[in-house]
Protein backbone atom coordinates (compact mmCIF):
# COMPACT_ATOMS: atom_id res chain seq x y z
CA UNK A 1 0.00 0.00 0.00
CA UNK A 2 1.41 3.25 -0.97
CA UNK A 3 1.81 6.26 1.59
CA UNK A 4 0.55 9.36 0.80
CA UNK A 5 2.77 12.23 2.08
CA UNK A 6 0.83 15.17 1.70
CA UNK A 7 -0.62 15.62 4.79
CA UNK A 8 2.42 15.82 6.43
CA UNK A 9 3.80 18.52 4.51
CA UNK A 10 0.79 20.42 4.65
CA UNK A 11 1.44 19.64 8.37
CA UNK A 12 5.26 21.02 8.38
CA UNK A 13 4.21 23.91 5.97
CA UNK A 14 1.80 24.90 8.52
CA UNK A 15 4.49 25.11 11.00
CA UNK A 16 7.07 26.52 9.12
CA UNK A 17 4.57 29.02 8.39
CA UNK A 18 3.63 30.06 12.46
CA UNK A 19 7.80 29.89 13.43
CA UNK A 20 8.11 32.36 10.10
CA UNK A 21 5.51 34.45 11.63
CA UNK A 22 6.55 34.82 14.69
CA UNK A 23 10.31 35.69 13.79
CA UNK A 24 9.01 38.22 11.70
CA UNK A 25 6.73 40.36 14.40
CA UNK A 26 8.00 43.28 15.31
CA UNK A 27 8.00 44.54 19.30
CA UNK A 28 5.47 46.84 20.03
CA UNK A 29 6.74 50.42 20.26
CA UNK A 30 7.43 52.03 23.73
CA UNK A 31 4.82 54.48 24.66
CA UNK A 32 6.37 58.00 24.39
CA UNK A 33 7.25 59.48 28.18
CA UNK A 34 4.24 61.43 29.27
CA UNK A 35 4.12 64.02 31.27
CA UNK A 36 5.62 63.76 34.68
CA UNK A 37 7.93 61.27 33.77
CA UNK A 38 11.59 60.61 33.62
CA UNK A 39 12.94 60.87 30.42
CA UNK A 40 15.89 58.27 30.01
CA UNK A 41 19.12 59.88 30.26
CA UNK A 42 23.10 58.77 29.26
CA UNK A 43 25.12 57.28 31.34
CA UNK A 44 27.92 59.01 33.09
CA UNK A 45 30.63 57.81 31.11
CA UNK A 46 28.60 57.77 27.85
CA UNK A 47 28.50 60.98 28.34
CA UNK A 48 32.24 61.83 30.18
CA UNK A 49 33.52 60.40 26.83
CA UNK A 50 31.38 62.06 24.31
CA UNK A 51 32.58 65.60 26.09
CA UNK A 52 36.29 64.45 25.33
CA UNK A 53 35.54 63.57 22.06
CA UNK A 54 34.22 66.97 21.11
CA UNK A 55 37.77 67.75 23.17
CA UNK A 56 39.73 65.96 20.66
CA UNK A 57 37.48 66.67 17.21
CA UNK A 58 38.77 70.66 18.65
CA UNK A 59 42.28 69.43 18.76
CA UNK A 60 42.37 67.77 15.52
CA UNK A 61 41.77 71.18 13.73
CA UNK A 62 43.17 73.58 16.24
CA UNK A 63 43.89 76.01 13.39
CA UNK A 64 40.28 76.60 12.79
CA UNK A 65 38.07 78.54 14.47
CA UNK A 66 35.65 75.68 14.65
CA UNK A 67 38.22 74.00 16.17
CA UNK A 68 39.13 76.29 18.74
CA UNK A 69 35.20 76.66 19.75
CA UNK A 70 35.18 72.87 19.99
CA UNK A 71 37.76 72.86 22.54
CA UNK A 72 36.43 76.16 24.15
CA UNK A 73 32.59 74.43 24.93
CA UNK A 74 34.03 71.50 26.14
CA UNK A 75 36.65 72.92 28.91
CA UNK A 76 36.65 74.04 32.39
CA UNK A 77 39.74 76.49 32.31
CA UNK A 78 39.01 79.54 29.17
CA UNK A 79 40.37 82.87 29.36
CA UNK A 80 43.25 84.65 30.30
CA UNK A 81 43.25 81.66 33.16
CA UNK A 82 44.40 79.13 30.04
CA UNK A 83 48.03 80.04 29.56
CA UNK A 84 49.91 78.12 27.41
CA UNK A 85 50.38 74.33 28.32
CA UNK A 86 49.69 74.78 31.90
CA UNK A 87 45.99 72.65 31.81
CA UNK A 88 45.85 71.41 28.43
CA UNK A 89 48.75 69.80 26.32
CA UNK A 90 47.45 70.61 22.38
CA UNK A 91 49.58 68.73 20.39
CA UNK A 92 48.90 67.99 16.50
CA UNK A 93 47.77 64.81 15.93
CA UNK A 94 46.76 62.50 12.97
CA UNK A 95 45.34 59.14 15.06
CA UNK A 96 44.58 58.82 18.36
CA UNK A 97 42.76 55.30 20.02
CA UNK A 98 41.74 54.73 23.39
CA UNK A 99 43.49 52.41 25.84
CA UNK A 100 41.62 52.96 28.66
CA UNK A 101 38.84 54.94 30.08
CA UNK A 102 37.17 54.86 33.46
CA UNK A 103 34.66 56.67 36.38
CA UNK A 104 36.42 57.47 39.54
CA UNK A 105 35.31 58.35 42.93
CA UNK A 106 36.40 61.55 44.38
CA UNK A 107 36.71 62.41 47.64
CA UNK A 108 33.71 63.97 48.29
CA UNK A 109 30.38 61.66 47.90
CA UNK A 110 28.82 61.60 45.03
CA UNK A 111 31.35 63.76 42.96
CA UNK A 112 33.16 61.38 40.64
CA UNK A 113 35.43 62.08 37.58
CA UNK A 114 36.30 60.76 34.33
CA UNK A 115 40.09 60.05 33.48
CA UNK A 116 41.21 58.56 29.63
CA UNK A 117 44.43 57.26 28.55
CA UNK A 118 45.07 57.13 24.61
CA UNK A 119 47.75 56.11 22.41
CA UNK A 120 48.37 59.24 20.08
CA UNK A 121 50.56 59.62 17.04
CA UNK A 122 51.86 63.32 16.96
CA UNK A 123 53.53 65.33 15.36
CA UNK A 124 56.60 67.55 16.12
CA UNK A 125 57.43 71.06 15.21
CA UNK A 126 59.50 69.32 12.56
CA UNK A 127 56.94 67.19 11.27
CA UNK A 128 58.52 63.93 12.60
CA UNK A 129 55.50 61.73 14.13
CA UNK A 130 55.58 60.87 17.50
CA UNK A 131 53.88 57.62 19.57
CA UNK A 132 52.88 59.13 22.71
CA UNK A 133 50.28 58.87 25.58
CA UNK A 134 47.80 61.18 26.18
CA UNK A 135 45.42 61.73 28.81
CA UNK A 136 42.83 63.58 30.01
CA UNK A 137 40.04 64.43 33.06
CA UNK A 138 36.96 65.93 32.84
CA UNK A 139 34.60 66.55 35.55
CA UNK A 140 30.88 67.32 35.40
CA UNK A 141 29.49 70.58 35.93
CA UNK A 142 26.57 70.40 38.27
CA UNK A 143 25.11 73.79 37.29
CA UNK A 144 24.77 72.13 33.57
CA UNK A 145 24.75 68.91 34.43
CA UNK A 146 27.49 69.11 31.38
CA UNK A 147 31.17 67.23 31.60
CA UNK A 148 33.96 69.45 30.66
CA UNK A 149 37.59 68.83 30.67
CA UNK A 150 39.73 69.79 33.83
CA UNK A 151 43.49 69.00 32.35
CA UNK A 152 45.08 67.11 29.28
CA UNK A 153 48.88 66.23 28.71
CA UNK A 154 50.96 64.59 26.30
CA UNK A 155 52.98 63.03 29.04
CA UNK A 156 53.50 63.23 33.37
CA UNK A 157 50.87 60.26 33.55
CA UNK A 158 52.08 59.82 36.74
CA UNK A 159 49.65 61.58 38.94
CA UNK A 160 51.02 60.43 42.35
CA UNK A 161 54.47 61.31 41.09
CA UNK A 162 53.26 65.01 40.15
CA UNK A 163 51.77 65.30 43.51
CA UNK A 164 54.27 64.10 45.20
CA UNK A 165 56.96 66.69 43.53
CA UNK A 166 54.88 69.60 44.24
CA UNK A 167 53.98 68.61 48.19
CA UNK A 168 57.74 70.34 49.10
CA UNK A 169 59.25 73.78 48.45
CA UNK A 170 60.84 73.88 44.95
CA UNK A 171 63.88 75.81 44.71
CA UNK A 172 62.53 77.48 41.18
CA UNK A 173 59.24 78.21 41.99
CA UNK A 174 57.50 80.82 44.67
CA UNK A 175 55.32 79.14 46.81
CA UNK A 176 52.29 80.66 45.20
CA UNK A 177 53.57 78.95 42.13
CA UNK A 178 54.32 75.74 44.14
CA UNK A 179 50.75 75.54 45.82
CA UNK A 180 49.23 76.05 42.69
CA UNK A 181 50.57 73.29 40.68
CA UNK A 182 50.39 71.28 43.81
CA UNK A 183 46.03 71.95 43.93
CA UNK A 184 46.23 71.27 40.39
CA UNK A 185 46.92 68.00 40.58
CA UNK A 186 45.25 67.22 43.58
CA UNK A 187 41.85 68.14 41.61
CA UNK A 188 43.30 66.19 38.70
CA UNK A 189 43.51 62.81 41.25
CA UNK A 190 39.91 63.67 42.83
CA UNK A 191 41.39 64.68 46.08
CA UNK A 192 38.86 67.54 46.24
CA UNK A 193 39.08 68.83 49.77
CA UNK A 194 43.15 68.70 49.97
CA UNK A 195 43.08 70.73 46.47
CA UNK A 196 40.41 73.35 47.90
CA UNK A 197 43.21 73.68 50.70
CA UNK A 198 46.34 73.77 48.74
CA UNK A 199 44.83 76.19 46.39
CA UNK A 200 43.07 78.49 48.97
CA UNK A 201 46.75 78.58 51.17
CA UNK A 202 48.24 79.58 47.41
CA UNK A 203 46.39 82.56 47.17
CA UNK A 204 48.04 84.43 50.18
CA UNK A 205 51.51 82.04 49.80
CA UNK A 206 54.94 83.88 49.64
CA UNK A 207 55.31 85.40 45.66
CA UNK A 208 59.04 85.73 46.11
CA UNK A 209 61.75 84.38 43.31
CA UNK A 210 64.92 85.28 42.52
CA UNK A 211 64.56 85.14 38.68
CA UNK A 212 63.19 87.18 35.87
CA UNK A 213 62.43 91.49 35.88
CA UNK A 214 60.01 93.00 38.40
CA UNK A 215 57.44 93.14 35.64
CA UNK A 216 57.78 89.41 34.62
CA UNK A 217 57.49 88.49 38.45
CA UNK A 218 54.60 90.40 38.63
CA UNK A 219 52.82 89.15 35.31
CA UNK A 220 53.57 85.89 36.97
CA UNK A 221 52.11 86.62 40.16
CA UNK A 222 48.59 87.73 38.78
CA UNK A 223 48.16 84.36 36.32
CA UNK A 224 49.09 82.19 39.36
CA UNK A 225 46.93 84.11 41.79
CA UNK A 226 43.74 84.13 38.42
CA UNK A 227 44.38 80.49 38.02
CA UNK A 228 44.15 79.26 41.58
CA UNK A 229 40.63 81.72 41.73
CA UNK A 230 39.63 79.65 38.92
CA UNK A 231 40.21 76.42 40.00
CA UNK A 232 38.61 77.05 43.17
CA UNK A 233 35.44 78.05 41.22
CA UNK A 234 35.85 75.01 38.99
CA UNK A 235 35.51 72.51 42.86
CA UNK A 236 32.30 75.10 43.49
CA UNK A 237 30.90 73.68 40.12
CA UNK A 238 32.11 70.66 40.28
CA UNK A 239 30.63 69.85 44.22
CA UNK A 240 27.35 72.05 43.44
CA UNK A 241 28.03 75.09 45.80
Amino acid sequence: MKTSFIPVLIILSGALLCAQTKVQQHPKPQPAPQNGQAIPQKDELTSAREATDRFLAGLKIAELPEGKQLMFDNQWITGEADHGQHFYGRPQFTEASTLFEKIFDTDVPGVQGYKRLLDMKAVSKAGTQLLTHYWMVAFKDRRTNSWKVLGTEADSTDFDEQIAGFAHTRPDDSEQERYGSYGHWLLLAGRIGEARTALTTGMGASTVVTYGTAESQQESIDLNRLQMKTLLGVIDAIVGK
